[in-house]
């Protein structure tokens, strides 16, 4: 009956240390889920604010000046190179 007892007893303390590891890996899953749900928020705000200035008038324009070389009618582009030599 003791030898029952003390394996008894054996057992059940390696469940619980089993357990208590289980339970802080699960803790720090959980903090690093939300650290990147933290990080995800902050982009989708990011996005949206981009998202809102892209529909401003200036902003495209300045978007199809300076990256498609867009011009107005009538206008003429100086491009000045630069001599590295």
């Amino acid at each position: 009956m003791l030898v029952l007892s003390i394996i008894f007893a054996i057992y059940i303390s390696t469940a619980l240390i089993s357990q208590e590891f289980q339970y802080r890996k699960l803790l720090q899953e959980e903090s690093d889920y939300q650290a990147k749900i933290e990080s995800l928020n902050e982009e989708i705000e990011r996005l949206e604010s981009k998202l809102e200035s892209s529909q401003d008038p200036h902003a495209i324009e300045k978007i199809a000046r300076e990256k498609l070389k867009m011009v107005k009618p009538n206008e003429i582009i100086y491009i000045i190179q630069e001599n590295n030599e």
